[in-house]
Protein backbone atom coordinates (compact mmCIF):
# COMPACT_ATOMS: atom_id res chain seq x y z
CA UNK A 1 0.00 0.00 0.00
CA UNK A 2 1.88 2.95 -0.96
CA UNK A 3 0.73 5.74 1.56
CA UNK A 4 2.77 6.98 3.97
CA UNK A 5 2.11 6.70 7.72
CA UNK A 6 1.80 9.95 9.27
CA UNK A 7 2.57 10.05 13.01
CA UNK A 8 0.34 10.33 15.51
CA UNK A 9 1.85 12.92 17.18
CA UNK A 10 1.68 15.18 14.56
CA UNK A 11 -1.23 18.43 14.79
CA UNK A 12 -3.81 16.25 12.72
CA UNK A 13 -3.57 13.59 15.82
CA UNK A 14 -5.81 15.90 18.06
CA UNK A 15 -8.66 16.09 15.51
CA UNK A 16 -9.02 11.90 15.20
CA UNK A 17 -12.00 10.12 16.85
CA UNK A 18 -9.73 7.97 19.14
CA UNK A 19 -9.50 11.17 21.35
CA UNK A 20 -12.72 11.98 21.86
CA UNK A 21 -13.16 7.96 22.64
CA UNK A 22 -10.01 7.40 24.35
CA UNK A 23 -12.26 7.93 27.92
CA UNK A 24 -14.97 5.06 27.41
CA UNK A 25 -12.17 2.51 26.41
CA UNK A 26 -12.42 -0.85 27.18
CA UNK A 27 -9.57 -3.42 27.93
CA UNK A 28 -11.58 -6.14 29.56
CA UNK A 29 -11.81 -9.61 27.83
CA UNK A 30 -15.33 -9.88 26.18
CA UNK A 31 -17.53 -12.88 27.85
CA UNK A 32 -16.77 -16.30 25.37
CA UNK A 33 -19.32 -16.21 23.26
CA UNK A 34 -22.01 -19.70 22.71
CA UNK A 35 -21.04 -21.57 19.52
CA UNK A 36 -23.94 -23.67 20.16
CA UNK A 37 -25.99 -23.74 16.89
CA UNK A 38 -29.39 -22.13 16.96
CA UNK A 39 -32.50 -21.75 15.34
CA UNK A 40 -32.88 -18.90 12.26
CA UNK A 41 -33.79 -17.38 9.44
CA UNK A 42 -31.33 -18.92 6.51
CA UNK A 43 -31.09 -17.63 2.49
CA UNK A 44 -31.13 -21.12 0.85
CA UNK A 45 -30.84 -21.70 -2.60
CA UNK A 46 -33.50 -24.11 -3.62
CA UNK A 47 -33.66 -27.18 -3.67
CA UNK A 48 -30.94 -27.62 -0.89
CA UNK A 49 -28.51 -25.38 0.87
CA UNK A 50 -26.33 -28.10 0.97
CA UNK A 51 -25.65 -28.40 -2.69
CA UNK A 52 -25.97 -24.73 -3.31
CA UNK A 53 -22.41 -23.95 -4.20
CA UNK A 54 -22.60 -26.47 -7.69
CA UNK A 55 -26.35 -25.19 -8.43
CA UNK A 56 -27.09 -22.84 -11.57
CA UNK A 57 -30.54 -22.17 -9.71
CA UNK A 58 -31.27 -18.42 -9.12
CA UNK A 59 -34.41 -18.19 -7.05
CA UNK A 60 -32.99 -17.73 -3.15
CA UNK A 61 -35.44 -17.82 -0.72
CA UNK A 62 -35.72 -16.72 2.42
CA UNK A 63 -37.42 -19.49 4.66
CA UNK A 64 -37.51 -19.85 8.10
CA UNK A 65 -36.52 -23.35 8.71
CA UNK A 66 -36.97 -25.76 11.95
CA UNK A 67 -33.90 -27.05 13.78
CA UNK A 68 -31.74 -27.45 10.18
CA UNK A 69 -31.90 -23.63 10.28
CA UNK A 70 -28.98 -24.30 11.46
CA UNK A 71 -27.91 -26.01 9.35
CA UNK A 72 -25.42 -25.28 6.18
CA UNK A 73 -26.79 -22.10 4.26
CA UNK A 74 -26.54 -18.49 3.49
CA UNK A 75 -26.77 -16.06 6.19
CA UNK A 76 -27.13 -11.99 5.99
CA UNK A 77 -25.42 -10.06 8.30
CA UNK A 78 -23.57 -6.96 9.17
CA UNK A 79 -19.73 -6.29 10.15
CA UNK A 80 -19.86 -2.71 11.07
CA UNK A 81 -22.38 -0.31 13.39
CA UNK A 82 -21.78 2.03 16.10
CA UNK A 83 -24.04 2.12 18.86
CA UNK A 84 -23.90 5.11 22.18
CA UNK A 85 -20.85 3.81 23.48
CA UNK A 86 -19.22 5.87 20.76
CA UNK A 87 -20.91 8.17 18.42
CA UNK A 88 -23.64 6.10 17.14
CA UNK A 89 -27.69 7.22 17.89
CA UNK A 90 -29.19 4.25 19.32
CA UNK A 91 -28.55 1.27 22.02
CA UNK A 92 -27.20 -2.10 21.39
CA UNK A 93 -30.48 -3.26 21.44
CA UNK A 94 -31.99 -0.88 19.40
CA UNK A 95 -29.31 -1.81 16.57
CA UNK A 96 -30.19 -5.50 17.28
CA UNK A 97 -33.96 -5.00 16.68
CA UNK A 98 -32.82 -3.01 13.78
CA UNK A 99 -30.78 -6.15 11.99
CA UNK A 100 -33.88 -8.77 12.78
CA UNK A 101 -36.40 -6.22 11.46
CA UNK A 102 -34.14 -6.19 8.47
CA UNK A 103 -34.08 -10.08 8.05
CA UNK A 104 -30.26 -10.44 9.56
CA UNK A 105 -29.10 -12.64 10.93
CA UNK A 106 -26.02 -11.75 12.72
CA UNK A 107 -24.74 -8.27 13.55
CA UNK A 108 -21.04 -6.87 14.89
CA UNK A 109 -21.55 -3.90 17.62
CA UNK A 110 -17.95 -1.95 16.52
CA UNK A 111 -18.10 0.98 18.84
CA UNK A 112 -14.84 3.08 18.59
CA UNK A 113 -11.89 1.93 20.61
CA UNK A 114 -14.06 0.76 23.17
CA UNK A 115 -15.99 -3.08 23.94
CA UNK A 116 -18.08 -1.30 26.71
CA UNK A 117 -21.00 -2.72 25.27
CA UNK A 118 -20.12 -6.55 25.10
CA UNK A 119 -22.91 -7.11 28.06
CA UNK A 120 -25.46 -5.67 26.04
CA UNK A 121 -24.08 -7.55 23.26
CA UNK A 122 -24.36 -10.94 25.27
CA UNK A 123 -28.02 -9.90 26.21
CA UNK A 124 -29.10 -9.45 22.37
CA UNK A 125 -28.69 -13.43 21.70
CA UNK A 126 -32.42 -14.60 19.97
CA UNK A 127 -33.39 -17.61 18.11
CA UNK A 128 -32.13 -17.18 14.22
CA UNK A 129 -30.12 -14.27 15.67
CA UNK A 130 -26.63 -13.50 16.73
CA UNK A 131 -25.19 -10.22 17.97
CA UNK A 132 -21.18 -10.03 18.18
CA UNK A 133 -18.68 -8.16 19.26
CA UNK A 134 -16.42 -6.22 17.06
CA UNK A 135 -14.21 -3.07 17.55
CA UNK A 136 -13.75 -0.11 15.35
CA UNK A 137 -9.59 0.80 16.02
CA UNK A 138 -9.83 3.85 15.17
CA UNK A 139 -6.58 6.54 14.98
CA UNK A 140 -4.69 9.00 12.85
CA UNK A 141 -3.62 6.35 10.72
CA UNK A 142 -6.87 4.96 9.88
CA UNK A 143 -9.72 3.06 10.80
CA UNK A 144 -9.46 -0.85 10.92
CA UNK A 145 -12.37 -3.53 12.64
CA UNK A 146 -11.10 -6.19 14.67
CA UNK A 147 -13.46 -9.41 15.02
CA UNK A 148 -12.69 -12.10 17.59
CA UNK A 149 -10.79 -10.67 19.78
CA UNK A 150 -9.62 -11.94 23.67
CA UNK A 151 -9.45 -7.51 24.54
CA UNK A 152 -9.64 -4.08 22.91
CA UNK A 153 -6.90 -3.90 20.40
CA UNK A 154 -4.37 -1.00 21.34
CA UNK A 155 -4.10 1.93 18.69
CA UNK A 156 -0.92 4.11 20.06
CA UNK A 157 1.61 1.82 18.82
CA UNK A 158 1.51 2.58 15.24
CA UNK A 159 -0.29 0.66 12.24
CA UNK A 160 2.44 -2.68 12.14
CA UNK A 161 2.17 -2.86 15.74
CA UNK A 162 -1.78 -3.06 16.14
CA UNK A 163 -2.13 -5.29 13.55
CA UNK A 164 -0.12 -7.50 15.20
CA UNK A 165 -1.80 -6.87 18.27
CA UNK A 166 -5.00 -8.53 16.55
CA UNK A 167 -3.02 -11.17 15.85
CA UNK A 168 -2.18 -12.02 19.24
CA UNK A 169 -5.87 -11.31 20.59
CA UNK A 170 -6.97 -13.79 18.28
CA UNK A 171 -8.62 -11.25 16.24
CA UNK A 172 -9.04 -11.23 12.40
CA UNK A 173 -8.46 -7.48 10.96
CA UNK A 174 -9.77 -5.65 8.32
CA UNK A 175 -9.07 -2.27 7.20
CA UNK A 176 -12.18 0.19 7.02
CA UNK A 177 -13.09 2.69 4.22
CA UNK A 178 -9.45 3.04 3.52
CA UNK A 179 -10.15 6.56 1.52
CA UNK A 180 -12.99 7.80 3.73
CA UNK A 181 -12.60 11.91 3.62
CA UNK A 182 -10.52 12.80 6.56
CA UNK A 183 -10.07 9.63 7.96
CA UNK A 184 -8.14 7.91 5.38
CA UNK A 185 -5.57 4.94 5.51
CA UNK A 186 -1.58 6.60 6.00
CA UNK A 187 -0.29 3.35 6.75
CA UNK A 188 2.63 2.03 4.10
CA UNK A 189 3.01 -1.49 3.62
CA UNK A 190 1.40 -3.02 6.11
CA UNK A 191 1.11 -6.66 6.57
CA UNK A 192 -1.01 -8.95 8.20
CA UNK A 193 -4.38 -7.81 8.13
CA UNK A 194 -7.27 -10.45 6.35
CA UNK A 195 -8.96 -7.78 3.92
CA UNK A 196 -10.40 -4.40 3.11
CA UNK A 197 -14.14 -3.01 4.06
CA UNK A 198 -14.42 -2.09 0.10
CA UNK A 199 -17.95 -1.06 0.10
CA UNK A 200 -18.46 1.42 3.27
CA UNK A 201 -22.06 2.02 3.97
CA UNK A 202 -21.96 5.95 3.96
CA UNK A 203 -20.81 6.26 0.43
CA UNK A 204 -22.76 4.55 -2.71
CA UNK A 205 -20.71 1.34 -4.22
CA UNK A 206 -20.34 4.08 -6.90
CA UNK A 207 -19.02 6.63 -5.32
CA UNK A 208 -14.99 7.46 -5.18
CA UNK A 209 -14.62 6.61 -2.07
CA UNK A 210 -15.62 2.58 -2.47
CA UNK A 211 -14.68 2.95 -5.93
CA UNK A 212 -10.93 3.53 -5.02
CA UNK A 213 -10.87 0.67 -2.41
CA UNK A 214 -12.17 -1.94 -4.38
CA UNK A 215 -9.16 -0.57 -6.95
CA UNK A 216 -6.53 -1.03 -4.08
CA UNK A 217 -8.14 -4.58 -3.61
CA UNK A 218 -7.39 -5.57 -6.52
CA UNK A 219 -4.08 -4.04 -6.59
CA UNK A 220 -3.18 -6.31 -3.88
CA UNK A 221 -5.22 -9.31 -4.78
CA UNK A 222 -2.52 -8.75 -8.02
CA UNK A 223 0.59 -8.41 -5.21
CA UNK A 224 -0.44 -12.12 -4.59
CA UNK A 225 -2.69 -11.36 -1.21
CA UNK A 226 -4.98 -12.92 -0.33
CA UNK A 227 -7.34 -10.45 1.40
CA UNK A 228 -11.28 -10.92 1.69
CA UNK A 229 -13.51 -7.78 1.15
CA UNK A 230 -16.30 -6.70 3.36
CA UNK A 231 -19.57 -4.56 2.94
CA UNK A 232 -20.74 -2.65 6.14
CA UNK A 233 -23.30 -0.24 6.92
CA UNK A 234 -21.02 1.80 9.18
CA UNK A 235 -24.36 2.83 10.89
CA UNK A 236 -24.42 5.35 13.03
CA UNK A 237 -28.22 5.13 13.39
CA UNK A 238 -30.51 1.86 13.86
CA UNK A 239 -32.45 2.53 10.51
CA UNK A 240 -29.14 2.08 8.51
CA UNK A 241 -28.58 -1.11 9.95
CA UNK A 242 -27.95 -3.60 7.00
CA UNK A 243 -27.26 -1.45 4.31
CA UNK A 244 -24.99 -2.98 2.61
CA UNK A 245 -24.77 -6.41 4.47
CA UNK A 246 -23.12 -9.73 3.77
CA UNK A 247 -24.48 -13.02 2.94
CA UNK A 248 -22.20 -15.66 4.03
CA UNK A 249 -21.99 -19.47 3.66
CA UNK A 250 -22.20 -20.99 6.80
CA UNK A 251 -21.72 -24.98 7.74
CA UNK A 252 -24.01 -23.31 11.11
CA UNK A 253 -25.33 -20.02 12.51
CA UNK A 254 -22.88 -19.81 15.09
CA UNK A 255 -19.80 -17.45 15.66
CA UNK A 256 -17.22 -19.35 15.01
CA UNK A 257 -19.13 -20.10 11.54
CA UNK A 258 -19.56 -16.24 10.75
CA UNK A 259 -15.87 -15.80 12.24
CA UNK A 260 -14.69 -18.70 9.88
CA UNK A 261 -16.44 -17.11 6.50
CA UNK A 262 -14.32 -13.65 7.02
CA UNK A 263 -11.46 -15.53 7.36
CA UNK A 264 -11.97 -17.70 4.15
CA UNK A 265 -13.96 -15.35 2.26
CA UNK A 266 -16.96 -17.52 1.66
CA UNK A 267 -19.32 -14.55 1.75
CA UNK A 268 -20.31 -11.73 -0.72
CA UNK A 269 -21.47 -7.95 -0.36
CA UNK A 270 -24.49 -6.39 -1.08
CA UNK A 271 -27.56 -4.02 -0.89
CA UNK A 272 -30.15 -6.30 -2.43
CA UNK A 273 -28.65 -8.40 -5.53
CA UNK A 274 -27.81 -12.06 -4.72
CA UNK A 275 -24.87 -13.98 -6.39
CA UNK A 276 -23.24 -17.53 -6.64
CA UNK A 277 -20.15 -17.77 -8.04
CA UNK A 278 -18.45 -20.99 -8.71
CA UNK A 279 -15.23 -22.37 -10.37
CA UNK A 280 -14.53 -26.16 -11.32
CA UNK A 281 -17.48 -26.50 -8.18
CA UNK A 282 -15.28 -24.36 -5.97
CA UNK A 283 -17.31 -21.28 -4.13
CA UNK A 284 -15.56 -18.08 -3.76
CA UNK A 285 -13.36 -17.04 -1.10
CA UNK A 286 -11.47 -20.92 -2.09
CA UNK A 287 -8.16 -21.64 -3.85
CA UNK A 288 -8.10 -23.90 -6.74
CA UNK A 289 -5.15 -25.97 -8.37
CA UNK A 290 -5.52 -27.16 -11.82
CA UNK A 291 -2.74 -28.35 -14.67
CA UNK A 292 -1.48 -25.93 -16.42
CA UNK A 293 -3.19 -25.13 -19.46
CA UNK A 294 -6.12 -26.89 -18.21
CA UNK A 295 -9.67 -24.74 -18.57
CA UNK A 296 -11.72 -23.55 -15.50
CA UNK A 297 -15.65 -24.19 -16.08
CA UNK A 298 -16.92 -21.53 -14.13
CA UNK A 299 -20.93 -21.00 -13.07
CA UNK A 300 -22.54 -17.51 -12.06
CA UNK A 301 -26.03 -17.06 -10.68
CA UNK A 302 -27.32 -13.66 -10.30
CA UNK A 303 -31.27 -12.27 -8.98
CA UNK A 304 -32.56 -9.00 -7.79
CA UNK A 305 -35.76 -7.79 -7.18
CA UNK A 306 -35.19 -5.42 -10.25
CA UNK A 307 -34.05 -5.89 -13.80
CA UNK A 308 -30.35 -6.55 -13.70
CA UNK A 309 -28.10 -4.21 -15.60
CA UNK A 310 -24.88 -5.71 -15.67
CA UNK A 311 -23.63 -8.79 -14.45
CA UNK A 312 -19.21 -8.70 -14.42
CA UNK A 313 -16.32 -10.94 -14.41
CA UNK A 314 -12.90 -10.07 -13.41
CA UNK A 315 -9.88 -11.73 -13.78
CA UNK A 316 -6.94 -10.05 -12.06
CA UNK A 317 -8.23 -6.60 -11.82
CA UNK A 318 -9.72 -6.64 -15.29
CA UNK A 319 -12.96 -7.30 -17.17
CA UNK A 320 -13.01 -10.46 -18.38
CA UNK A 321 -16.21 -10.66 -19.79
CA UNK A 322 -19.95 -8.81 -19.43
CA UNK A 323 -23.18 -9.40 -19.17
CA UNK A 324 -26.50 -7.05 -19.84
CA UNK A 325 -29.45 -9.24 -18.74
CA UNK A 326 -32.81 -8.67 -20.11
CA UNK A 327 -34.69 -9.07 -17.19
CA UNK A 328 -34.11 -9.36 -12.94
CA UNK A 329 -32.16 -13.35 -13.41
CA UNK A 330 -29.20 -14.04 -15.25
CA UNK A 331 -27.52 -17.70 -15.34
CA UNK A 332 -23.62 -17.84 -16.67
CA UNK A 333 -21.18 -21.06 -17.35
CA UNK A 334 -18.15 -20.37 -18.80
CA UNK A 335 -14.54 -21.40 -19.15
CA UNK A 336 -11.23 -19.60 -18.74
CA UNK A 337 -8.12 -20.60 -18.93
CA UNK A 338 -5.91 -19.01 -16.70
CA UNK A 339 -2.47 -18.16 -15.84
CA UNK A 340 0.19 -19.46 -13.23
CA UNK A 341 -1.66 -17.07 -10.53
CA UNK A 342 -4.79 -16.20 -11.73
CA UNK A 343 -7.75 -14.88 -9.48
CA UNK A 344 -11.63 -14.22 -10.45
CA UNK A 345 -14.59 -12.27 -8.73
CA UNK A 346 -17.84 -11.29 -10.03
CA UNK A 347 -19.80 -7.66 -9.71
CA UNK A 348 -23.62 -7.54 -10.41
CA UNK A 349 -25.60 -4.05 -10.77
CA UNK A 350 -29.29 -3.76 -10.94
CA UNK A 351 -31.16 -0.69 -12.80
CA UNK A 352 -32.89 0.50 -9.14
CA UNK A 353 -29.34 0.88 -7.34
CA UNK A 354 -28.74 -2.67 -6.30
CA UNK A 355 -25.11 -3.90 -6.27
CA UNK A 356 -23.55 -7.14 -5.27
CA UNK A 357 -19.84 -8.56 -5.28
CA UNK A 358 -18.20 -11.93 -4.46
CA UNK A 359 -15.10 -12.35 -2.98
CA UNK A 360 -11.79 -14.09 -5.24
CA UNK A 361 -11.34 -17.63 -6.58
CA UNK A 362 -8.07 -18.02 -6.40
CA UNK A 363 -6.73 -20.36 -9.23
CA UNK A 364 -2.99 -21.64 -9.12
CA UNK A 365 -1.53 -23.85 -11.85
CA UNK A 366 0.64 -26.99 -10.73
CA UNK A 367 3.58 -25.43 -12.24
CA UNK A 368 3.18 -22.01 -10.38
CA UNK A 369 3.07 -24.07 -6.79
CA UNK A 370 5.99 -26.58 -7.68
CA UNK A 371 7.96 -23.07 -8.56
CA UNK A 372 7.20 -21.99 -5.17
CA UNK A 373 7.94 -25.34 -3.39
CA UNK A 374 11.71 -25.02 -5.55
CA UNK A 375 11.92 -21.81 -4.25
CA UNK A 376 11.74 -22.68 -0.26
Amino acid sequence: MARRWMHPLMAAWALVLAVSFAAVRGREAPPAEADDGVRGTVRAWLPDARRAWGSAVVRPVRATCPASASGPGWYDGDTHSHTRHSDGGGTVADNAAAAIRAGLSFLFITDHNTLNGRAEVAAQQRPGFLCLTGEEVTAGYGHANAYQADGSVAWEMGPQAMIRAAHRQGGILFLNHPYFPGFTWQADDVEGHHGIEVWNGLYSPGHEVNRRAFALWDRELNEGERLVGLAGSDAHKPAKVGNPRICAYLEALTPRAVHRAMRRGTLYGTNGPDVRFTANGAPMGTDLRVAPGAPVAFKIAARSAHRLTRVTLIRNGAVLREWAPAGPEKAIALSDTPTDRTWYRVEVADVDGGFAFSNPIWVETERAAGLEVARR
